[in-house]
């Protein structure tokens, strides 16, 4: 009961969920001869709301707990999800071919009895790692098949998605209505986790419009949910925006606080796609600003990140 109530609290209460999960793991563990699938569902929980944080060290040990000694045939919804978060982490270390390997070992399991949010998590796995390769077709068919499958404050998450790939497209009237629907959805369902990150992609398609000053409210919603609830990958993503917003108001000085303290933070995390963004970013800025020396030299990082990556 507490594994179920862990799982289906989770994007309403992230606190609640995390610590019910630990507890369930607790007695679990307790018991001479415990259930496997229940040790399985407590971590996998475990791991998802650390991804979720942006722990990714943290994610990766719960993940490789909950593998350990599982039977595939027996806990195949679980280890589905289990896949799906590990393709999250590599992608994030910038390992687009770890986590491909890592969707394709989740697909695998796929057939009648894989539930339809877990199949929604892997396809939108899946369209991350393409996109990041510049895979937009591919990335745009898997949104839509997590689209057709999901419901309710999973939707509010594929809408997020579907923003995030028109922004990338920069197709930003677009991004900037599906964000809004997001947003509807993640106020009505009460989504705690995507809020910050659906007023991320929303404020990225208003800057992208020439209007920084509507995104400023959204991102700063956004970093006082990301703040609280200790999500550094959201925080990260939004200090992002909010330094280009500032820089586009003229406020160099404000912009340079926000990249680098996001800078920091992707590199404590260990967020490598992010830091390149952050890197480049400040080369704009130092280019922007005259200071040249400072430009080639953040210029020069940023294609060794580049460089580091693999698809």
């Amino acid at each position: 009961m507490l594994t179920r109530l862990a799982w289906e609290c989770r994007w309403t209460d992230r606190v609640r969920s995390a610590e019910l999960a630990r507890q369930a793991l607790a007695l679990v563990e307790q018991q001479t001869s415990y259930d496997a699938v229940d040790r399985c569902s407590a971590l996998r929980t475990l791991a998802w709301q650390a991804k979720w944080r942006g722990d990714f060290e943290q994610t990766t040990s719960y993940c490789l707990q909950a593998k350990q000694g599982m039977d595939r045939q027996i806990a195949k919804h679980l280890l589905v999800d289990v896949f799906s978060l590990l393709g999250v982490v590599h992608y994030s270390a910038g390992r687009r071919d770890f986590a491909s390997r890592m969707v394709r070992r989740g697909f695998d399991l796929v057939d009648d009895t894989i539930p339809d949010e877990a199949l929604v998590d892997l396809y939108i796995t899946q369209s991350t790692i393409q996109r990041y390769r510049g895979r937009i077709e591919e990335s745009r068919h898997a949104l839509e098949n997590a689209l057709q499958l999901s419901k309710g404050a999973e939707r509010a998450r594929v809408e997020h998605n579907i923003a995030r790939t028109l922004n990338y497209e920069r197709d930003y009237v677009q991004a900037l209505e599906r964000a809004e629907e997001s947003l509807a959805l993640a106020r009505q369902f009460k989504n705690r986790i995507i809020l910050p990150y659906t007023l991320e992609v929303l404020s990225a398609a208003q800057i992208a419009l020439d209007r920084p000053v509507d995104a400023l409210p959204h991102l700063e919603e956004g970093l006082e949910i990301a703040q609280a609830d200790g999500d550094q990958r959201a925080a990260c993503q939004l200090l992002h925006q909010l330094g280009i917003a500032q820089q586009k108001r003229g406020e160099m000085g404000h912009a340079c606080e926000a990249l680098t303290e996001g800078q920091r933070i992707a590199q404590a995390i260990g967020y490598p796609i992010w830091l390149t963004r952050f890197t480049e970013a400040r080369a704009q800025l130092y280019e922007a600003e005259g200071e040249f020396q400072k430009a080639a030299s953040a210029y020069k990082e940023v294609v060794r990140l580049k460089d580091s990556m693999r698809d």
